[in-house]
């Protein structure tokens, strides 16, 4: 089975973005010259660890990311 493309999927950070406003979190958007990924390609998982400190949530989706290989 191949992989959906990035841009035809679900940002899986939106509902933080409803619970966490009051940090600055911002919707999720991809502008025109910006490049689609995947939530969990390895810059992504990379960053994740950096976040939980802020949001504990993020804990929850970096280790749903790991186990999705």
């Amino acid at each position: 089975m191949s992989r959906p493309n990035a841009e035809d999927l679900t940002c899986i950070f939106q509902d933080l973005v409803k619970d966490h406003k009051n940090i600055g979190l911002s919707a999720c958007r991809t502008k025109t010259k910006q490049t689609w990924r995947h939530a969990d390609s390895p810059a992504a998982k990379k960053r994740l660890p950096l976040y939980h400190p802020y949001i504990p949530e993020l804990v929850d989706l970096h280790s749903s990311l790991t186990a999705i290989k």
